[in-house]
């Protein structure tokens, strides 16, 4: 994948929207961006108007969980549905920060909020996937579980999943109804079942999947005669029939029906309704091979043995399956996907993988003879039988799978099928988990070029910086830089741009070079701050917005002069307790003027200053506290200078976001030597 098609994939997962409110919980302002998502005007959106298109089922969700930020002066943030421009809900997550004014009073809100529609769907498939193979493994026959696994798909293949099952006449009947609504279920339930020209029987003859689209006369019309009237009341607008199918047996078909024309979207929805129907037509086939194995054993033709192979197959094929689903990190998935095989399919197995770069690497191993995957020794010479199954992915090819037996063994009957469908399933995680790598590498690369490869040196000075990356591998705002100006003083910037992805690494790199284009000219915090929101201003439309905290160091009297825009507070951990250096304005990039205000302070020797993104405190969950609180939290770690410092921020974050934080942390930290 080039870097262009990498930077292509960060930014359609990234579509950043920002508003700002009032501290009760009434929009003031948002973007065009947000305009155009939505398709509304900015006077139906303002005040309370934007929940008006926040799905049903999540309203009183959102409305609480907003009271309780705003009661308790805290950020919040929640993810849910809200009506778009196309008149489909969308799922995005919503962040906000309280805006205080000098005195520290909370005086309104301000956020972004990110379109996560694509990440959110995916999760659920994974979800649903994960819950029909769990729900059909635990019961003693799938068919019983046939109205658990229809209700697991709703709402997110439909608002009605319906499941017929062939009768063994060329008929189908109906197996399984469920609704998200019991009145309308009860409906449905009186209608008759599929009539000879239903579509349901062309799709079983053509075995896969299709995308129906219905107006409420011709859905009304598909049915029996008698039905027309209830069909009508009931019309379903868009629908996906898949055949339950596998391995050459026909089962019946799975309907997921929506009420709404554009519910369901193009190949990915075929592709999850087609995965799930695909699902139980293979635990319907593991339980009528049981149920085979089960009446020869009765008849005196099959063993013990024959009865424990087949629930053998069964729980092997749902143990690699949770196996797979549980993460995207390859090499110890697949090692344990081979440690399950090895001695139960075959004597030892070799996963090898593809990445996106076309290099081949062994990702994962096993074996009950360690000589078993030699490739010094030659198959052909010692006796032992191979069977290499591809790994593909829409005609893209992942790797292999390769299945070694000792001499004189080889696969059992019914055994060929399986490992077919294991190595099926490894591709599907496979491709996944490249596709995931990828973008954290170039989200990786593309962080790594917005920061300074290292930190200058500054003559009786120290300095020490963390950046810790968030969870999911997204680019984000977040960034540093230190730098010499003309004067002999020195520049300490930390910023935070709003969002993340291309577009947000963009500005990133945008606001970096114009400070540093600036500061020698304009020197003082407060006028670099002026001449970014001036220069933001006339170059982007885009509302976007940056907060920073610029500190200039003069190291020969340790005179600090300081301003932040809508940034946290950085402090001054002193021997004598902590300064916090209050000196604020706005955000950057919203509004055409700002006047920031500028402070003045003086370092002693042995005295720490410590900057920091709002990261830190949202992963502290100390915004009640501010800066002062954090600042308090590591005023034993002064004595370890800038280094302990920021490993004492940077522990507090990692402690209460048990590991990587939700959203990213940069901390600079300088000090004057003691020693001067």
């Amino acid at each position: 994948m080039s870097t262009r098609e990498r930077f292509g994939v960060l930014a359609e997962l990234t579509t950043i929207f920002t508003w700002s409110g009032t501290a009760d919980g009434h929009l003031e302002f948002c973007n065009e961006a947000w305009l155009a998502f939505r398709g509304r005007t900015l006077e139906q959106e303002l005040g309370l108007g934007w929940m008006e298109g926040v799905h049903p089922d999540e309203v009183q969700r959102v409305r609480a969980l907003a009271l309780e930020a705003y009661r308790r002066e805290l950020p919040f943030d929640h993810e849910y549905r809200i009506l778009d421009a196309t008149g489909r809900y969308r799922w995005i997550l919503d962040r906000g920060e309280p805006r205080r004014d000098a005195d520290g009073t909370v005086i309104g809100y301000h956020g972004t909020a990110l379109s996560i529609d694509d990440r959110v769907r995916a999760e659920q498939a994974t979800s649903i996937l994960s819950e029909v193979g769990r729900l059909a493994a635990a019961a003693e026959h799938p068919t019983d579980a046939l109205e658990e696994i229809a209700r697991a798909t709703i709402p997110w293949l439909g608002d009605v999943c319906v499941i017929d099952l062939l009768d063994g006449k060329g008929g189908l009947d109906r197996a399984v109804l469920a609704h998200r609504d019991p009145e309308r279920e009860k409906v449905a339930r009186r209608l008759a079942g599929p009539q000879q020209h239903s579509p349901l029987f062309d799709v079983l003859r053509a075995g896969q999947a299709v995308l129906l689209r219905h107006d409420a006369e011709t859905f009304a019309d598909a049915g029996a005669p008698e039905d027309r009237e209830s069909r009508l009341g009931f019309a379903l607008r868009s629908s996906i029939v898949a055949p339950i199918s596998a391995r050459g047996h026909d089962h019946g078909v799975m309907t997921f029906g929506s009420h709404e024309p554009d519910f369901h979207e193009g190949t990915d929805d075929l592709a999850l309704a087609e995965e799930v129907a695909r699902r139980v037509a293979l635990a319907l086939d593991h339980a009528a091979s049981l149920q085979a194995a089960v009446a020869a054993r009765e008849t005196g033709e099959a063993t013990r043995v024959d009865l424990q192979t087949a629930l053998d197959r069964a729980s092997l094929l749902a143990d690699i399956s949770g196996v797979l689903e549980s993460s995207l990190t390859l090499d110890p998935t697949l090692d344990h996907v081979a440690e399950l095989v090895a001695g139960r399919l075959a004597d030892a197995v070799a996963i090898d993988v593809v990445d996106l770069a076309g290099r081949t690497a062994r990702r994962g191993a096993a074996s009950v003879l360690p000589h078993l995957l030699d490739p010094a020794r030659e198959a052909a010479r010692d006796g032992r039988r191979l069977l290499t199954l591809p790994l593909a992915r829409s005609e893209r090819a992942l790797g292999a799978m390769t299945f070694v037996w000792r001499p004189g063994r080889g696969p059992r009957s019914g055994d060929l099928a399986l490992l077919d469908e294991i190595a099926r399933r490894v591709a599907l995680a496979v491709d996944a988990a490249l596709l995931f790598a990828d973008r954290v590498q170039a989200a990786r690369t593309l962080q790594k070029s917005l920061l300074p490869e290292r930190l200058p040196r500054i003559p009786d000075v120290a300095l020490a910086v963390r950046y810790l990356p968030a969870a999911g591998g997204e680019v984000s705002g977040d960034f540093y830089d230190v730098f010499a100006l003309p004067d002999g003083t020195w520049l300490l910037v930390v910023g935070d741009v709003c969002g993340k992805g291309v577009e947000a690494a963009a500005l990133t790199a945008q606001a970096r070079y114009t400070v540093r284009a600036l500061a020698p000219w304009l020197i003082d915090p407060a006028a670099v701050l002026i001449g970014l929101n001036a220069s933001l201003r006339q170059q982007r439309d885009d509302d976007r917005f940056v907060t920073l905290a610029i500190l200039r160091l003069d190291p020969r009297d340790g005179t600090l002069t300081h301003s932040t825009a809508g940034h946290p507070a950085p402090f001054v951990l002193r021997a004598d307790g902590v300064e916090v250096l209050e000196h604020t304005g706005p955000v950057v990039g919203v509004l055409d003027e700002i006047e920031p205000e500028q402070g003045r302070t003086t370092l002693a020797p042995g005295d720490v200053v410590a900057i920091f993104t709002d990261g830190i405190t949202e992963a502290s969950r100390s915004a009640v506290r501010g800066s002062a609180g954090l600042a308090q939290d590591v005023l034993s770690a002064r004595s370890g200078g800038p280094h302990g410092v920021t490993r004492a921020l940077e522990e507090i974050a990692r402690l209460a976001a048990a590991g990587a934080p939700r959203d990213d942390v940069a901390i600079l930290a300088a000090a004057l030597d003691p020693r001067r």
